[in-house]
């Protein structure tokens, strides 16, 4: 009993510290397209996200990860903007940890993200290339 409070704390420990940096997964560059056809670049630092438009224009937004979930193949892990704005990085299990798309927390996708393309949402969560 003694040894599996001891582990359970160690992993409550591990957790809570990777938790506010941003994964490996989704970290460096990303090709984003926004559900309207228009393009983005992403990239993913340790705490903050660079968001640039397709005329140049930046904007570096802080971000802190808070949640992992790994259900049925499918990465899911959940992000802060600002403090305020949840948003949820998918990896579809076909898909990969190359391509995903992000989305609110209440399932409506903002961008799909690719890491050398651009892609639909459909090109992400359908196709396997």
């Amino acid at each position: 009993m003694k040894r599996c409070i001891c582990f359970s704390f160690v992993i409550l420990v591990i957790t809570l510290l990777t938790a506010c940096k941003g994964s490996d997964t989704y970290r460096g560059a990303w090709k984003a397209l926004r559900g309207d056809g228009q393009k983005f670049e992403l990239f993913f630092e340790e705490n903050v996200v660079v968001i640039k438009d397709s005329i140049g224009n930046e904007e570096r937004v802080a971000y802190k990860q808070n949640s992992v979930s790994l259900r049925s193949h499918v990465e899911t892990y959940g992000i802060i903007l600002d403090g305020q704005h949840n948003y949820n990085i998918v990896f579809p299990s076909d898909g990969g940890e190359h391509k995903g798309y992000i989305e609110t927390t209440d399932h409506k996708m903002l961008f799909s993200i690719a890491r050398d393309k651009y892609l639909t949402y459909e090109q992400v969560h359908h196709s396997k290339d």
